[in-house]
Order: structure tokens, then sequence, then C-alpha cells
């Protein structure tokens, strides 16, 4: 913890918060401001893992406090909040956090003679992807065959096409896995 965390008028103090901590960002005995209007913006940099509804300590303090003095500048895109001052705690309330991302999920698929042809969305961009097959579907994912590997496009997409359908083996199943 600090001793002092002194901030003077007109500042901008740029906190980021992680959703999965429970401590605040800054720890201060005493917190003081200096200045005219005292007025201090606190810019949240990233809020990782942070969702609607939670609460999230910023700064705690002993003696003075420093909330009336603290305007919180547009929260990063998607994501609505409020500064709330709870007894020696400056934290903040997110009221709009954006969905979480979508996984990786297959979009089409298409068999024309031995060719598997099939397309993937919502990957990490340039995300190595491997297609595993197997004839039996109660075998462990682990104990499947590595077929080919390929990674996703510059937009989390991906396009292949690969010969590996045996029309003399009655089932056949395919999974992608990151």
């Amino acid at each position: 913890p600090l001793t002092t965390l002194a901030i003077a008028d007109g500042t901008t103090l740029q906190l980021n918060v992680n959703g999965g901590a429970s401590v605040p960002s800054v720890v201060a005995s005493t917190v003081t401001t200096s200045g005219g209007s005292q007025t201090i913006t606190l810019r949240i940099g990233s809020l990782s893992g942070a969702t609607a509804g939670n609460t999230y300590p910023l700064i705690s303090y002993t003696g003075t406090d420093p909330y009336t003095s603290l305007n919180l500048a547009a929260l990063p895109a998607g994501y609505a909040g409020t500064l709330v001052d709870n007894s020696g705690v400056v934290a903040l309330h997110v009221t709009t956090a954006p969905p979480p991302a979508q996984p990786p999920h297959i979009t089409y698929v298409t068999v024309s003679g031995t060719t598997l042809t099939l397309n993937a969305t919502n990957g990490a961009v340039g995300g190595r992807v491997v297609l595993l097959g197997t004839t039996n579907l109660t075998q462990a994912l682990s104990q499947w065959t590595p077929i080919l590997t390929n990674n996703f496009d510059s937009n989390g997409n991906l396009n292949l096409s690969t010969n590996v359908i045996n029309p003399a083996v009655p089932q056949q199943f395919f999974i992608l896995v990151q």
C-alpha cells in the first residue's frame, strides 16, 4: 500500500479492472487532492473479466474521501457503469457489459465423394485448429486421429477441404479442436 496518494486537480488517473480480483487497484493510507475545482478524471483502461451487475474496488483509502473529486471517463466499448462510494473504498459498479465472445463453431459441412469441406467461425485470429477423426464415437477424444492442422484467418474464419472420406467405411466422425 501507498502511504499517500496525492492527486492534482485536472489529473487523469488510469486504472485497469481485473474482474477476477477482489482487491483494489490502489491502496493508500491517505488520498489527497489539490487544486481549484478538484476534478480528477478516473479512466478505466480495461475491464478484463468484468460482468454487469458487479462492483469492483478501485481505490482503498483511510482519511479524506476522494469520491467527490472523481469524475468517471467513458468506459471501454460495450461497458457502462458508475462510481460508488463504499466506506473506505471507491468502486466501479458495472451496469452493462458486452456479451461474452461466442466460441468457435462449425458453420458449414458438406461431403462430395471423398472430399470433406467445412467452414468455421469465431476462432482466434491466426489460431491453430486440428481436425480429428474416428470411426468410434464412444472413443475418448484423446484417442481420435489427427487428420490435418490449419489456422483461422485474420477474421477468425476457417475454410478447409480435404480428401478424408473413405466410402468403404460406413461411419466416420470429425471434430475441430483448438
